[in-house]
């Protein structure tokens, strides 16, 4: 089965943890890709059942990360950083966030800010659709990008350019991993939460 991480970064120390949930031995194969999809590092691992690795990557920029395993594995992102702790579970199609279809409902405060990362896990070019919906049903706007294979796609507030208070739609007619983060204000300090989106279809 395969893992994926949409963005791991230098900016916050970021590690994954891995573990062999099968009844075997696994044999991993971890592959982290700079924006372009270019492998920039790659690691292999020996897991005995319930056995896990810890992956700390040398990276100077941020990459997105596949784990490949020959038996079920389960996986997650820590982040430590001034804007909080957070812990992102890795996408998968078992885990049903992998997929070509997503929809975002509006989470946003006033005050607050948000971006996504979508991310290409297919073989070939992904036609990527982004509707911005009102809470009404109107369509607001509408955008598209191709992406090659494990390349991504960062669609923040300046991108957007639309009210807090509306969904997303996404499609693809590639399976795609869709990371959302969020970021507010608590007693005058910035913090930062985060999470793997639920696929809807595909």
């Amino acid at each position: 089965m395969k893992l994926y991480f949409p963005q791991i970064t230098p900016l916050w120390g970021d590690w994954v943890e891995v573990v062999n949930i099968g009844d075997k031995t696994a044999h991993i194969e971890a592959i982290g890709r700079n924006r372009q999809g270019e492998v920039v590092w790659r690691g292999n691992q020996t897991l005995s059942p319930f056995k896990s690795w810890i992956i700390s990557l040398d990276i100077e920029e941020d990459v997105s990360l596949e784990i490949d395993s020959s038996q079920l594995i389960v996986g997650a992102r820590y982040i430590y950083s001034e804007t909080g702790i957070a812990v992102l579970s890795g996408a998968s199609v078992q885990g049903r966030t992998v997929g070509k279809r997503f929809f975002l409902l509006s989470e946003l405060l006033p005050g607050t800010k948000d971006w996504f990362r979508f991310l290409n896990v297919g073989e070939l070019d992904a036609h990527v659709f982004l509707t911005v919906w009102s809470n009404e049903g109107q369509i607001i706007t509408q955008r598209d990008i191709t992406l090659p294979p494990f390349h991504w796609w960062d669609v923040g507030e300046r991108e957007r350019n639309v009210p807090s208070n509306t969904n997303f739609e996404i499609s693809s007619d590639q399976p795609l991993v869709v990371e959302r983060h969020i970021y507010y204000r608590v007693s005058g300090r910035e913090m930062m939460y985060g999470y793997i989106c639920q696929a809807i279809g595909g």
